[in-house]
This record gives structure tokens, sequence and C-alpha cells, in this order.
């Protein structure tokens, strides 16, 4: 997505967490000690502001992806971030996944092997900030590095946990349920979220929102995980109940196979372009020709911002992608399928490449369906768009996809329609 106008955000919650990083006992002193898992991320924390560099490794991982990690911890580049800028102290930092790299994370011209490739995703909690890397296990070294201003990676299974932890043991949600909070009924605890006048306004701090349904109502706990406290709590109406359906049996297995782990070369008419699933970008094309003239460079489905409030702020970021080995929240469940669009004629005016993604647990609440189209007229003319199908968490849902277009070449004349069939 865009990174413009995001300094006054940077700044806001750099300094923010530059005081919890070196006063984290007194921020903390509210914690029982008696909460093991706050106290686990506390000693971390607290050692990972003493190391060189201060960064909290991914744990769990098999000996190719510690490689990788390493390379990446060893590349100046890619921590070039991790301490003040001008006073040189060490910030929070953590190493939130080492994944196989697919081909539309590889860098252009470089050629795809599985397995030599690793993705390493850096989370920077003053900074809001992320940082991506690229490990060549080959050549022993990182073949690309990139920082993202205001991005969040998806957050690693101990995050998860602790946000969950800190929804259910709070005594407030049990008092607005009216019941103990049942872990194993949480939606949405891995997704992250936003509430006005809070630091998670804006996502400036790594907030998720795990949330429980109650009837034709869902309430909303928003779990601050940089500060490690409940940021605040609100309902929203999701409508009558309706029956859950089972979970549809599908091939993943093929679809991740199929395409998510090579790109697919498509001829539509005039057209001709590759597509390819990502892990949480939805479906990227690339490399997209009319009459062999290349118009865009690429094009992908960055995320849904879902908002449910105008007042405060608070919402869902969803990412969709491949059903397997992916950060989606929303997942491809069938392959990408091709329509044509005829006149009254019966003649082929356009051809529409289409993706579905699909929560596990639709049409429930708190599941979301989604669709994403490229349509490639005749005359040279394209169209992208995407649409939510329901059924969401609410019945007052904003929601907002964040497309990224590159296109071709460098030169580019932009008109934008006024009234009385006027262009600007």
């Amino acid at each position: 997505g865009s990174h413009g106008h995001r300094f006054a955000i940077i700044t806001c919650c750099f300094f923010s967490f530059y005081i919890l990083s070196f006063s984290s006992l007194s921020l903390y002193a509210q914690t029982s000690k008696r909460d093991s898992l706050l106290a686990m991320r506390r000693a971390q924390i607290a050692q990972a502001l003493t190391q060189r560099p201060p960064v909290i490794p991914a744990q769990g991982l098999t000996e190719t992806q510690r490689k990788a990690q390493q390379l990446a911890l060893a590349d100046s580049a890619f921590i070039a971030e991790v301490y003040h800028p001008e006073t040189k102290q060490p910030l929070l930092n953590e190493i939130f996944g080492v994944y196989p790299a697919r081909q539309s994370d590889l860098p252009p011209k470089t050629a795809y092997q599985p397995g030599r490739f690793y993705r390493v995703e850096m989370y920077h909690f003053a900074l809001n900030r992320t940082t991506v890397g690229i490990a060549d296990l080959t050549t022993q070294r990182l073949i690309h590095r990139a920082s993202y201003a205001a991005m969040q990676p998806d957050l690693p299974d101990h995050l998860k946990q602790l946000a969950l932890h800190l929804a259910i043991e709070d005594p407030k949600v049990a008092e607005a349920l009216g019941f103990p909070p049942d872990p194993q009924t949480a939606l949405m605890y891995d997704t992250k979220t936003a509430l006005n006048h809070t630091r998670c306004e804006r996502s400036m701090h790594l907030c998720v929102a795990p949330t429980f349904t109650v009837k034709d109502k869902a309430l909303w706990v928003i779990v601050d995980l940089t500060d490690l406290r409940i940021a605040g709590m609100r309902w929203t109406y999701t409508g009558p109940e309706q029956p859950v359906i089972t979970e549809r049996i599908v091939q993943n297995q093929g679809i991740f196979e199929r395409f998510c782990q090579r790109d697919t070369a498509l001829v539509l008419g005039p057209w001709s372009l590759r597509f390819m699933l990502t892990s949480s970008d939805g479906l990227k094309i690339s490399d997209v020709r009319f009459k062999n003239q290349q118009v865009i460079d690429q094009a992908k489905l960055v995320d849904f911002k879902v908002s449910y409030s105008n007042t405060d702020g608070f919402g869902y970021s969803d990412a969709v992608g491949c059903p397997m080995f992916s950060q989606a929240a929303v997942l491809a469940v069938e392959p990408p399928a091709v329509d044509t669009l005829r006149n009254d004629q019966n003649q082929i005016i356009a051809y529409r490449l289409r993706q579905q993604y699909w929560s596990r647990g639709w049409p429930a609440p708190c599941n979301y369906q989604y669709e994403q189209r490229y349509t490639f007229y005749n005359d040279g003319r394209w169209r992208f768009s995407v649409a939510s199908l329901g059924r969401g968490c609410g019945n007052n849902g904003v929601y907002r996809p964040v497309l990224r277009i590159v296109l071709a070449g460098s030169e580019h004349q932009f008109f934008q329609y006024q009234e009385k069939n006027n262009w600007i």
C-alpha cells in the first residue's frame, strides 16, 4: 500500500515505545506477578534489549529457517533500524516469521528454486515498521531487503496466544459477556485492528481483536501487544443467528502446488499475462500485455481495511491469499477462474480473471468472503475490482480494499473524470 503521510505516525510511535523499552518495569507494574505468560514476555523483552542486535529471534525453527534468520541478523542493512538513529540506544525488535520464499517474493529475474530462498520478517515495535529480507541459503547472503513504514507482519503463534490470554483473563471481559469467556470460541484473535483515541489508532501500536459472539452480537476486545494491555472493548450487531455449515472440503494442497508455487501464463484474447496466488497479497498478476505491448508490470490486492465505527475507528485488516503455509486470514478455497463478458450479439467483449476467498467458518458471524476480479477488454481497457460478500462481524462495516498497481514504463498520464463528460 501507499507509504505516504507516515512521518507523524512513526514519530508518535517511536517516542511512546522508546519509553516503554527503558521503563518496562514501571509500565508493567499493574500486571500480576503470578501471570506466567506476561512474566515470560517481560523477561523476553528485557533480555532482547541487552543483546546485540536487540532482536527477539523466532523460536521453533527448522535448521534451514534458523540459518536464514542468522543470515538476516548478520546483515547490516537488515538490522539498520534496530537502534535509535541518534543515541544508538537499543529498541525492541522481533523476528515474526521465517518462511520459504515463493517466486512472488523474489527480486525480478531471480531464478526460483524450492528450498533455496527464505523470507525473514522483522517487526520494529518502536517505529511500527517492518523489515523483510530474502535469504539465499546457497550463497549464504541476503539478496534483497526492504523496510516498510506503518506495516505490521502477521503474528507469531506466541503473540497470538498472549493476545488471547490477555482477553480471557481480564475480568471486565467476563463482566461484559455475562459469563467467563471460552478461549475455544474466540475469533479473530490473530487479526490486526485499530481503535481511535488509543495508541491502537491507525494501527500505531500492534493491536489485535479477540472477538466473542453472543447470539446476535459480537464483543471486540482490543488488545495492545505493544503495551501488553486491553485498550478497550466494543460491541457490534451481527444480525440474526444462522445455522453454521461445516467447513468446505477443498483441495488445498492442489491449489497450493498449482497456483502458489509458480507463475501461470495466461492468454485472454489480445491480452497476455502471468498470475500467481501470494501468501497474503491475493492473486498477483504480472507482465500484463495488450497486443504484446506491456501495460502493467504487476498488480495485487494488499489487504482489506474493515471498519465498524466512524467514531471509534475499530475494525480489522484482512489479508487474503494461499490456503496453505500462508499469512492470510481469508483463504483462496477454489482455483482462479476465467469468465467471458458478452454483448447483446453474444460477442466476447472482455475476459475476466477472478479469485474467491473464504474464512474457514463462513457464513458464521465474524467470518468473511471476498472476491477479486481483473477484467480485460478487447479494445485495450482494463478494470480491477474487489468485493466483500459477507457475512462479517457487524451490520455496519465499511470495507476499503487496498490495491497496488505498478504500471509499465516510466511515462504516464492520468486524467480525472468531471461532470458533463469532461476529463482533466
